[in-house]
């Protein structure tokens, strides 16, 4: 038997370690992706909250403008508020009260921890329940 018929060098392909040493290095990569990918989605559902919170304040202007007073109101997951008029989006929840002659409005996303708050006094949203 020659060298050029021999099996050993007709067979081509990977070699185990080959094969394990690249599942390693795409493990590794998806990782680093999949943890980027839940910031970005933390921040997505952060801003339709804060979204929620303006369109929800700009409904209260609308009735303000039309009555002379804010009204209190709650929507839970992504509902609708028939006065004033308000839809908040999916998993979305938000609910306004009163505070003396200001407003107070406060939202949650289903999938965060986070809570937000905007208020007719300081017109700022703010991180938690302290507006």
């Amino acid at each position: 038997m020659d060298a050029v018929t021999s099996p050993r060098r007709c067979q081509r392909g990977f070699t185990l370690i080959e094969l394990l040493i690249t599942v390693v290095v795409l493990g590794i990569l998806a990782s680093i992706a999949f943890q980027g990918l839940h910031l970005y989605r933390e921040r997505a559902f952060n801003a339709a909250v804060k979204t929620d919170l303006r369109n929800a304040l700009a409904a209260e202007e609308g009735y303000f403008a039309d009555n002379g007073s804010y009204l209190a109101f709650s929507v839970t997951d992504g509902g609708t508020s028939v006065t004033p008029e308000f839809s908040a989006s999916n998993q979305v929840s938000i609910t306004a009260t009163l505070v003396g002659a200001d407003l107070r409005l406060e939202g949650t996303h289903g999938a965060t921890p986070t809570t937000w708050c905007l208020s007719t006094a300081t017109g700022q949203i703010v991180e938690g329940t302290g507006c």
